[in-house]
């Protein structure tokens, strides 16, 4: 719906909801609106009295501790290496594309490659390890353009072709090697994305994986509204590459009864271009889990992948849509043998604040029913005046300040910066 509709409203009602009604992890990125988490959490609070089942990382302060390179956890769970380092691979090169633009990324053609070989290779018996920091991924970039020679390697086929790289003359291969370090510069040059992707844990280190709460009844709040636009894009990757991990841990590991793990993204049209979203979309359930895409109209992602546009059109069996004045294709999903596409955009443009089209699976071999009608309910705890009375009561606040205390020292990270120098600062210096 367009702005103003009431989408947020909308979805914070929903995640209330859904938290009552299963009993799987509900996980929420928020990249729009602090108010909104606020708002979220403070109706949480009223309906439950108690926060203890909430991790909030405000994403301007506390990251969640992730460990990017790291594929331990993965063949614990019988995961196959080659498995788990390709899909490290594919994932962090979703980030920097996500980072430059997919364009800018592959304006370079070696270049995207000799990443993909170079991580592999830190990932390798002979040179590399199972778990590694994106620094360390640096120095070896560095080192193979110093010196222009390969890291030794056990695969030969990675042997081949990291010896074909160095093979090139000395001013082809210091432009592809300069391709390589300006792409994956992109990341340490923010803090924030530093931190993260820098951080291997070791006994006693904070560490945060979604694999140990998909079957907890807990709320996860990722607020990442205080980021700019290109860290929002690849922290929102990064979690649901390890969203993507921890759900096929738990496949690997389980006898099939797993609990329903709810997922929001909001402003999800920024991450249309990723194939990392695709798979979850195609994948969502196999794995125990629903995805809720949150965005002004689905045609945002034709603009971006057609593949991603089709994916949510075809495969998304539930849509809830407010007022889109003009997307062909959502009228045509939305049709039916008593309502052409024409009649449904007609209907689609008329839809007034608050009111949605609501259109809902089926069972096995009966027939889908037709699209209908709703209305908003209240925003949770809102009074007349549209205000909420419990984000101001004492309490409340001081129950926040501990989760958020709780969820630091726990599974967070925080960012060092020079004394004096405050985290909105902070951003001005980071330029992803």
């Amino acid at each position: 719906g367009k702005t103003g509709a009431g989408k947020s409203v909308a979805l914070s009602s929903g995640i209330c909801s859904n938290h009552v009604a299963t009993n799987g992890a509900d996980i929420h990125i928020e990249p729009k609106s602090n108010e909104m988490v606020t708002d979220l959490l403070a109706a949480h609070y009223e309906k439950h009295g108690t926060l203890e089942n909430v991790l909030y990382f405000d994403c301007s302060a506390v990251l969640p501790a992730f460990s990017f390179f790291d594929i331990r956890d993965e063949l614990d769970a019988g995961v196959s290496r080659t498995t788990a380092v390709e899909d490290s691979v594919d994932h962090y090169l979703e980030m920097l594309r996500g980072l430059m633009g997919r364009d800018r990324f592959e304006r370079a053609v070696r270049s995207p490659d000799v990443i993909r070989y170079l991580v592999k290779a830190m990932y390798d018996p002979v040179s590399g390890d199972d778990a590694f920091a994106h620094r360390e991924l640096h120095a070896a970039v560095r080192e193979m353009h110093e010196r222009q020679s390969a890291p030794p390697v056990a695969d030969g086929d990675l042997e081949r072709m990291l010896n074909g790289v160095v093979a090139n003359n000395s001013r082809s291969f210091d432009e592809i090697m300069q391709g390589v370090a300006n792409r994956i510069e992109k990341i340490p040059v923010d803090k924030r994305l530093a931190a993260i992707f820098n951080h291997v844990p070791e006994e006693g280190d904070p560490h945060f994986d979604l694999a140990d709460y998909l079957d907890d009844d807990v709320l996860i709040v990722f607020d990442t509204s205080g980021l700019r636009s290109e860290a929002q894009r690849v922290l929102t990757l990064v979690i649901l590459s390890n969203l993507w991990t921890a759900l096929r841990r738990r496949v690997q590991r389980s006898d099939g009864d797993n609990r329903l793990v709810n997922v929001y993204v909001e402003e999800a049209a920024s991450i249309a271009v990723s194939e990392l979203l695709k798979d979850l979309l195609s994948q969502s359930r196999g794995f125990g889990c629903s995805l809720t895409l949150a965005m002004q109209f689905p045609g945002q992602l034709r603009d971006q992948s057609d593949d991603v546009y089709a994916e949510l059109l075809n495969n998304i069996s539930t849509l809830v849509t407010g007022n889109v004045p003009a997307d062909r294709r959502l009228a045509e999903r939305l049709a039916t043998d008593g309502m052409n596409p024409q009649d449904v955009g007609n209907r689609l443009r008329a839809l007034r604040r608050g009111q949605w089209l609501v259109s809902l699976p089926a069972e096995f071999d009966v027939a889908e029913p037709r699209p209908f009608l709703i209305e908003s309910l209240a925003q949770p705890l809102e009074n007349p005046a549209g205000e909420n009375p419990l984000k101001s009561h004492h309490d409340f606040e001081t129950t926040l300040e501990a989760v958020q205390h709780r969820t630091m020292h726990d599974v967070g990270l925080t960012i060092d910066l020079p004394s004096g120098v405050r985290h909105s600062e902070a951003d001005d210096e980071a330029i992803p």
